[in-house]
């Protein structure tokens, strides 16, 4: 059920996203945007992602969900940190084959 008590389906990723963000220990408050805007109106699509700037300055953290991890999920996360700090990311034993 979405936030006003009606049923709403979501896809495969969105529900992977939910399984390994549910925490027994921690309170988890995710936003999925797929559910709490109407994908179906571009107006109200166009209002949201303009807001989505002041929405994520004023999180007290943010988590993004990228999928399920694949073969090159390690590659994609180097390169996310590269971005990020501005230098390569060190290669983890695991990721060296």
């Amino acid at each position: 059920m979405n936030g006003h008590g009606h049923e709403h389906q979501i896809s495969v990723n969105l529900e992977a996203a939910l399984h390994h963000l549910r925490s027994d220990s921690n309170a988890v408050m995710p936003w999925a945007d797929a559910v709490y805007i109407n994908q179906h109106d571009d107006a109200e699509k166009g209002h949201q992602v303009g807001q989505m700037g002041r929405i994520y300055r004023g999180a007290d953290s943010m988590l993004v969900w990228l999928g399920e991890e694949s073969d090159d999920s390690q590659l994609m996360a180097n390169m996310i940190v590269e971005q990020v700090n501005g230098e390569p990311e060190m290669p983890n034993e695991e990721s060296q084959d």
